[in-house]
């Protein structure tokens, strides 16, 4: 036991020490949420493009929740397709109650205060997004 926690400590210790001396760079948060999220090559060039033209990333940003909510919903008639008529209620309810959350949860900051302007469309996508990996995760399953 006190062996791991040696290990985990060197590990918290090393790992740090090793990207700042170029042994491998720390990841790129966008290459990361594409990744989990499935974004589209296409939504990384864009925002690369938009450079700080908050304008131009909220343009990108609607593109791509547009395109994730395809995605969304071609998951979810799929997987309402394999489900019993009990699945289906129950899905369609928790969808319903997911929809409220994303809304209400990107619409409001912590604080209660609206949400720059940006991050409530990130926001969006990013919640959207992973609700059409967890349904395509769901249909892979039964």
């Amino acid at each position: 036991m006190h062996k791991q926690i040696g290990l985990f400590v060197g590990l918290l210790i090393a790992a740090p020490i090793a990207c700042a001396q170029g042994t491998k760079p720390p990841p790129n948060i966008d290459a990361v949420l594409s990744y989990l999220y499935h974004y589209r090559p296409s939504y990384d060039e864009c925002i690369r493009k938009a450079g700080t033209s908050m304008y131009a990333m909220v343009a990108c940003t609607n593109a791509e929740l547009a395109y994730q909510d395809r995605r969304l919903n071609k998951a979810y008639v799929a997987l309402i397709a394999k489900l019993s008529p009990e699945g289906q209620a129950k899905l369609k309810a928790d969808e319903n109650i997911w929809m409220k959350y994303r809304d209400t949860n990107c619409s409001a900051g912590p604080d209660g205060l609206d949400r720059p302007v940006g991050d409530a469309e990130s926001c969006k996508l990013m919640k959207t997004a992973e609700q059409a990996t967890d349904l395509e995760a769901m249909l892979d399953i039964l």
